[in-house]
């Protein structure tokens, strides 16, 4: 304001502030840490800006009394539109979800896609929103992140939202009936013929699966809290399962 006081009309002092308060309205995320990043932006902009005006008045003098109005002018509409592409950082930094009833549906395609290939084994290890990195979801629409929900097909199981897996909630002809009973055979399968034992075997399978064996990390809940009936957990995925007469690895108790 220095530079302006001595050769502006008291026009420009009113369209100044009113021009930065305008422009400061795209700059408030929901998020603090979005906010920091795009102050930074906004203040290297601000100084981008008075640079140029102090070289035009600097570098003008003989024709100033035509070129300072002009050009602040147009520097100020400048800073008016310029914080419209901030949204772009935003959109980075801020890990918002997509449209969820439409990333349901997406998530059942690509279940479907892994089911129907029958060289992979994708089908068993995807869970919703694998491919985002972000750990706030939402399955159930009700603003409440990582809490366990009813999912499902046929039988009703109990997942935290964080590790709904493909063979909780969509249906696959290749892996039977119960396609998490499925899952674990062809899982073993595939561990026994890497490590040729049955406890490497079913260490491999709940290391590619990414599950823990006591408590689910996100959810912060004991996996043994939740109903016996629903809970697919402790019904297929301990390490040991009593075979009638002792205690074996899981993958021995599925092997064929």
């Amino acid at each position: 304001m220095y530079y302006l006081s001595p050769y502006c009309d008291s026009y420009l002092f009113f369209f100044l502030p009113a021009v930065l308060v305008i422009g400061l309205i795209p700059l408030i995320p929901s998020v603090i840490n979005s906010i920091v990043l795009v102050l930074l932006i906004y203040i290297i902009n601000s100084w981008v800006i008075i640079t140029l005006f102090t070289v035009i008045y600097k570098y003008s003098s003989k024709y100033k009394n035509r070129l300072v109005k002009p050009g602040l002018i147009i520097l100020m509409l400048l800073f008016l539109f310029i914080p419209i592409p901030y949204e772009l950082p935003i959109s980075y930094c801020v890990q918002t979800q997509p449209h969820q009833p439409n990333y349901h549906v997406e998530f059942i395609e690509r279940c479907n896609h892994y089911c129907e290939d029958p060289y992979s084994l994708d089908y068993c290890f995807h869970y919703y929103f694998r491919e985002y990195e972000t750990t706030n979801i939402d399955w159930n629409l009700n603003n409440v992140y990582n809490e366990f929900v009813p999912i499902g097909f046929g039988s009703e199981w109990i997942a935290c939202e964080d590790r709904i897996y493909c063979f909780l909630a969509v249906p696959c002809e290749r892996f039977g009936d119960n396609p998490v009973e499925g899952c674990i055979k062809e899982l073993c399968k595939a561990g026994y013929a890497k490590y040729e034992d049955y406890t490497l075997a079913t260490s491999y399978l709940l290391e590619e699966l990414k599950i823990s064996s006591t408590q689910d990390v996100e959810c912060n809940l004991s996996m043994n809290s939740l109903p016996a009936k629903a809970n697919w957990f402790t019904r297929y995925f301990n390490r040991t399962i009593n075979n009638g007469t002792h205690q074996v690895p899981l993958c021995e108790y599925y092997k064929e």
